[in-house]
């Protein structure tokens, strides 16, 4: 089974689908198709999401994430992150005079963080932040595992 037909059956099914844009950064096709019409949440790096809507500026990026009518969540390194749902756009500081070693696991961390907070019903402000300190906990060793 390709990659485009599991997706769609899962939503055919009912399965609200999370995904990082990583996993569909191979075609601007499926990105549009997912983003916009079947995707619940989507987590991108500032740098993904320019480069997959051809954006000039993060401007534009938020322009796109208010017309999605989904969650659309883009973490921006030191300039923390940001989720936009419709003209609600909710920003969240990175944490400072860190000891950065690894970056690996960073946007995954992230995004556990982000999603634990969202489906313990936390604020998206909350959300963001868990999802920071998770990330904030990673990129200060080596490999992407805590313990």
């Amino acid at each position: 089974m390709n990659t485009e037909l599991f997706y769609y059956s899962l939503v055919e099914i009912g399965i609200s689908i999370v995904i990082g844009v990583t996993l569909l950064y191979f075609t601007y096709r499926i990105i549009n198709r997912f983003v916009k019409n079947k995707l619940d949440i989507t987590f991108a790096n500032e740098q993904e999401m320019m480069e997959l809507i051809d954006a000039k500026t993060f401007n534009d990026v938020i322009e796109f994430g208010k017309h999605l009518n989904k969650v659309l969540v883009v973490t921006r390194s030191d300039k923390g992150s940001v989720a936009i749902m419709g003209n609600e756009i909710i920003e969240c500081l990175s944490h400072k005079n860190l000891k950065i070693v690894d970056l690996t696991g960073a946007g995954d961390l992230f995004a556990a963080g982000f999603l634990h907070g969202y489906i313990n019903k936390m604020s998206i402000k909350d959300s963001l932040q868990k999802g920071t300190e998770m990330a904030s906990k990673i990129i200060q060793k080596i490999g992407a595992r805590l313990n």
